[in-house]
């Protein structure tokens, strides 16, 4: 874990080699992937072994391995990361284990401005202990610049775009040997769409508007395989 009074060293999250948490009890080994408003890296939980933070009992068990959803720099402070934060909770909490990724935990990482600053430049003289008192009432809003992060399951598999792509290549490849080299669209087999919408995506999205959410952003490479051999056909 790192010493705080050598945060400095360390690179900002979510870099590899940073640290993110109350704690830095979340060391980043690396992004997975980039979406429009956050990315996703894989982590170590340090405090793993502690077990400092209790996890609900009725949902999968605690892994050393999670991901970190970050949100972007473009998008600090904007309130989209917040929203994810509590859908996921809810969601973790309403649906049987295996819908949605485990929740974990919501942390912050303050940035390196001032108070001031992260109060739209307003004056504070922190060294009354009226204003110290002042800004220790309110420790759930971030600094300017600083980053949140979901910290949630870990899940290896790969995500469906993924895996309609490689399958479409296999098929495009054994297609073009048989058709004397004719170059053929990428397209997914008629019982393969049937499987991932019917069999995939349906069930789950029908569990969510069970519990009163909607999903605004149904797309292949949001629906995430939990295993990563094609035996695991859970998503």
């Amino acid at each position: 874990m790192m010493n705080n009074g050598n945060k400095s060293l360390t690179p900002p999250f979510p870099e590899a080699g940073s640290t993110i948490g109350a704690d830095n009890d979340f060391f980043c080994l690396g992004k997975l992937g980039k979406g429009t408003f956050c990315s996703i890296h894989k982590c170590v939980d340090l405090s793993y072994s502690h077990h400092r933070r209790a996890t609900n009992t009725k949902r999968s068990p605690r892994q050393r391995i999670v991901a970190a959803k970050a949100e972007l720099a473009n998008f600090l402070d904007s309130g989209v990361i917040d929203g994810e934060a509590s859908v996921l909770r809810f969601l973790d909490a309403s649906l049987p284990t295996g819908m949605v990724p485990t929740f974990v935990d919501y942390v912050r990482q303050p940035g390196n401005n001032n108070i001031a600053s992260q109060n739209n430049n307003s004056s504070v003289d922190l060294s009354t202990s009226a204003a110290a008192a002042q800004a220790a009432a309110a420790p759930q809003a971030p600094e300017a610049g600083g980053i949140s992060a979901i910290i949630m399951e870990y899940l290896p598999g790969e995500d469906m775009h993924l895996l309609r792509d490689r399958h479409c290549q296999i098929i495009r490849e054994t297609e073009k040997a048989e058709n004397n080299g004719e170059k053929i669209p990428r397209r997914v087999s008629v019982e393969d769409a049937v499987y991932l919408v019917a069999d995939v995506m349906l069930p789950l999205l029908k569990a969510m508007h069970e519990v009163g959410m909607v999903h605004r952003d149904v797309k292949p490479s949001n629906v995430v395989r939990c295993g990563t051999t094609s035996a695991d056909k859970s998503f």
